[in-house]
């Protein structure tokens, strides 16, 4: 029956049994009907809407597929209340005059709803819409996200047999007690925390819950699934901790020096003895916006998982929370030395497991079949700069002290030396240091010691007798390294950008010059809106919710996004216009600048590549250059300390402990502060948030959450087990697909399909019809043919999985990306050029001579470029060419590289730039050392 047409047949409302001849009456009709025997909603869908029609539904009555909408409108024309046109006429033009007709619909859904009326109409709810009801009630309630209903009722139709539990809703219990019967069945009774109270020299007691750290160490190492080789470090016997191949460079944990003398120190020469050296993490994370509710979680991974799996939260595992101590003390006035005990008092109620597990000889381990003892000691520890000070007792500021940085003896003087000989501090200085302060009767002259060490002097948890640290000379002093997280996104790189606002308010005027802050403001949001949108995605994340120069509503990592776009917008025509003049006046070059980014931002990559032993070896000059060029190209004026400053001092660092701990990313804090969002955000929701009883609760949390996902892992393995799932990622992946129909005069009409009966037209990008017809013409083709075409293609390109899009309207906005293509020269050898994608397209075979499969339509660039020209620029000047040869159609097997391009703001509309990816960035600065 057509849309809107009086038929033979004349539909029952299934509430009422009212009959209608249209669909569109039925339907204006059921807004408002009541039933007249509400029983049928108690016995099931099926049976009230079966009866009368031999079980079918309405739409499979009237011949129209279920997920097909009868009036074959597309989802704009669902708006009654819009101007799109309704078919409402049969096929011979003959008006409809039955029941729910045009003019009684408009009637209905124009006219005012009587006063009287109630705003929601008392009804009775069906029993599945009372279990929905409930459902979404108790998700607002607890401020869930509104996901989590279709994620149920998706599970609870997983787990159904024929619209029937396959069990007993009997056997459905409340949370408390399926976590105990959960508990009980698989046997976590270990894994629990236990809180131990703390007496705090204040005379209060704390908190502190805490973990069994055995229990936490067997659920990483007896999980088979985490210790699938290829979650192992490469190189590594983690049996015996030793090396399986020459070292060459610094990379994994085991590549650094520090790492054989700590194995052969606790394990020997016993093959029976497996090294397990932890990876510390300590933060303090906030969960309220006032700071007061706040724990500080202490977590470990392991050494012998490799760098991509310490970045997941499955990796690692949660040792003890500790308290907000700072609530309230400075209110109180407290003495500062007194809150950093009161910290390690805290901290050493962890360590007594620790303590028990080296002195009985290690940890009974099966992993992956092998008896092994595991021999457990501390490797290194990453925090952030006030964290770490205060784990060492240091005193915490940048101002003037005796001995500012936590692990070595220089003066403030030295800070901001950029190639320091540092002294370092060794655990036996220290202790006899704490023993002549111990000794002293006098306060002054305790506190005249702790000032001429810049360190509080405290009974330090990590030297208590017994707790296995890594390096045995330094002890603790030496397992505390610099990270790149607070050092220069949170650091250097912050003040880079305060200093360069800062001279450019300050500038003297240039005449044709008005407001260069506003000027760089608007490069940067041009330049970010480019950046997003470009098949090449490997740069760092930047922000323009304040601005370029603005320190606020921005995260650390972001501020090294920025930095980036910076270095990128000083090369447009509008930077050379404005930017160059003003920093001519400040005495500054703009090469100098680009110069100095290009060195600063590969550096901080460098740091956290796998570099060569004696490329890490030769590093200190070079990386005194980069920070002397800093300091003199963006000085921080007067009202500072200058480059004075501890994150200065410990980026000159970072190359040492890189030769003791392999790369910087082994000590990166960003996973870390990542992994907080799972062990601090996600359990902190679901707390009473009392600033007493916060961090208990939140490790109850995290202990109910780690149960609940080896549970899930365990039915996911068994799931595997029962059926063979098909994981295989195709190896074109497209979307986005349309039609392009050529008639035998070459004209061409783009459709996209909106519905199984639907098409509508859409635009294309420019040159796209043109050069397609061009090809075929040229391969012998005369008309009359049709090509599928797709808006993203998505495939494996050396080694990475890479997207390409190629669309007029995505979001409302055109996206184009480029990409770098090899084309045959003259000589016959393969040179490459950047091209805009046009295009994308998929012959099948016969449609073109010689062409099938999936080709791209390409607009190329006057000169080529190729990759190692960018890599040794940074930066490349490209631009499009006009001439018909520059649009041709090529194979997806010439795509060489995504390709990073953005517009040149102030030059001609061809003009554009590429920009080296940031998987890159390191090499560059690699080169120079070596060239060096």
């Amino acid at each position: 029956m057509a849309n809107g047409k009086r038929g033979s047949q004349r539909i029952p409302c299934p509430l009422c049994n009212r009959k209608f001849g249209t669909l569109i009456g039925l339907a204006n009709h059921q807004r408002t009907c009541l039933p007249v025997d509400d029983s049928a909603f108690y016995e099931g869908a099926n049976e009230t809407h079966g009866s009368g029609l031999g079980g079918q539904s309405y739409l499979e009555q009237l011949g129209v597929e279920a997920d097909t909408d009868p009036w074959n409108r597309d989802e704009s024309e669902m708006d009654f209340g819009g101007n799109d046109e309704v078919n409402l006429s049969n096929d011979e033009g003959e008006e409809s005059d039955s029941d729910g007709s045009y003019d009684e619909m408009t009637e209905n859904v124009n006219k005012d709803p009587p006063q009287s009326q109630p705003h929601i109409r008392e009804t009775e709810i069906p029993l599945p819409y009372q279990f929905l009801t409930e459902l979404h009630e108790m998700v607002g309630r607890h401020r869930g996200d509104l996901g989590m209903v279709d994620e149920f009722v998706g599970i609870m139709k997983r787990h159904s047999n024929d619209n029937t539990l396959a069990f007993s809703v009997d056997a459905l219990v409340n949370r408390k007690k399926y976590l105990q019967n959960v508990e009980e069945m698989v046997g976590s009774n270990t894994l629990k925390p236990k809180d131990i109270n703390v007496h705090l020299t204040s005379g209060s007691t704390a908190t502190v819950s805490v973990f069994n750290l055995e229990a936490q160490i067997k659920s990483l190492l007896e999980d088979k699934e985490l210790m699938s080789p290829q979650n192992l470090a490469p190189g590594y016997d983690y049996l015996s901790g030793m090396a399986t191949e020459p070292i060459t460079h610094y990379s994994e944990v085991h590549s650094g020096t520090d790492w054989e003398p700590a194995r052969q120190r606790f394990c020997g020469d016993n093959p029976k003895n497996m090294p397990v050296a932890l990876i510390l993490f300590i933060d303090k994370s906030h969960f309220g916006s006032n700071g007061s509710l706040s724990t500080t979680p202490i977590c470990f991974t392991l050494s012998c998982f490799n760098q991509e799996m310490r970045n997941n939260p499955k990796f690692w595992r949660l040792w003890c929370y500790l308290p907000n101590l700072s609530y309230g003390a400075k209110s109180k006035k407290m003495n500062s030395r007194l809150s950093v005990q009161d910290e390690h008092d805290c901290v050493a109620a962890a360590m007594p497991e620790l303590i028990r597990i080296h002195k009985q000889g290690g940890i009974r381990l099966v992993v992956n079949g092998y008896r092994v003892n595991g021999k457990v000691w501390i490797h290194f520890i990453i925090g952030d700069t006030a964290g770490n000070n205060r784990l060492l007792g240091q005193y915490n500021g940048s101002g003037e002290m005796s001995m500012p940085y936590r692990d070595c003896q220089c003066p403030f003087s030295e800070l901001d030396s950029s190639n320091p000989s540092c002294e370092y501090r060794t655990d036996a200085m220290m202790r006899d240091v704490k023993k002549q302060h111990d000794g002293k009767t006098k306060k002054y002259e305790q506190e005249a010691l702790q000032k001429s060490y810049s360190n509080h002097l405290i009974d330090n948890a990590f030297m208590m007798e017994g707790v296995p640290i890594s390096t045995k000379y330094l002890g603790v002093y030496g397992v505390f390294p610099p990270e790149l997280l607070h050092t220069t996104d949170e650091g250097l790189t912050k003040y880079i950008l305060a200093s360069l606002k800062k001279r450019l308010s300050n500038a003297p005027s240039v005449r044709g010059v008005t407001s260069i802050v506003n000027t760089i403001e608007m490069l940067h949001q041009l330049i970010h809106g480019a950046l997003n949108r470009n098949s090449e995605r490997d740069i760092p994340d930047g922000s323009d919710r304040a601005g370029l120069l603005q320190d606020t509503y921005i995260g650390a990592s972001e501020r090294k996004g920025n930095l980036f776009r910076l270095l990128l917008l000083t090369y447009t025509d509008t930077a050379w216009d404005q930017l160059d003049p003003v920093l001519v006046e400040c005495g500054i070059g703009m090469v100098e600048i680009q110069e100095c980014l290009k060195m600063y931002l590969s550096m901080c990559e460098w740091f956290h590549d796998n570099n060569t032993v004696e490329e890490v070896d030769q590093a200190r000059p070079l990386i005194a250059s980069v920070i002397d060029d800093v300091q003199r190209l963006f000085e921080r004026g007067a009202g500072t300390n200058g480059w004075k400053i501890p994150k200065t001092h410990g980026l000159t660092k970072i190359q040492y402990y890189m030769q003791r701990f392999g790369s910087a990313f082994n000590f990166y804090g960003g996973p870390g502060e990542s992994h907080h969002k799972k062990f601090v955000k996600d359990t902190g929701s679901n707390t009473q948030k009392r600033i007493s009883s916060f961090s208990g609760q939140a490790a109850k949390r995290s202990y109910e959450r780690q149960l609940v996902d080896g549970v899930k892992g365990m039915m996911e393995r068994q799931r595997r087990k029962r059926r063979k799932l098909n994981l295989l990622t195709p190896e074109f992946y497209t979307n986005g697909a349309y039609l392009i129909d050529f008639d035998n005069q070459w004209n061409a009409v783009t459709t996209k399909a909106v519905s199984a009966r639907r098409s509508k037209y859409i635009d294309v990008p420019n040159g796209l019809t043109g050069t397609l017809a061009k090809f075929a013409i040229a391969k012998g083709c005369r008309g009359g043919f049709k090509a599928k075409g797709y808006g993203m293609c998505q495939f494996d390109l050396d080694g990475r999985r890479e997207t390409f899009r190629s669309t007029s309207s995505y979001l409302n906005k055109e996206w184009m990306d480029w990409c770098m293509v090899k084309f045959e020269d003259t000589n016959g050898s393969d040179r490459t050029y950047p091209c805009q994608i046009l295009g994308i397209v998929k012959f099948e075979p016969g449609d073109i001579a010689g062409a099938s499969g999936i080709h791209f339509v390409v607009r190329s660039c006057v000169d080529s470029l190729s990759m190692k020209q960018l890599e040794d620029k940074f930066v490349c000047p490209t631009k499009l060419g006009c001439g018909s040869f520059n649009y041709d159609v090529v194979p997806v097997q010439s795509i060489a590289y995504p390709l990073l391009v953005y517009k040149n703001a102030g030059g001609s509309a061809l003009e554009h730039f590429c920009a080296l990816p940031k998987r890159k960035w390191g090499r560059y600065f690699g080169r120079e050392i070596l060239r060096k």
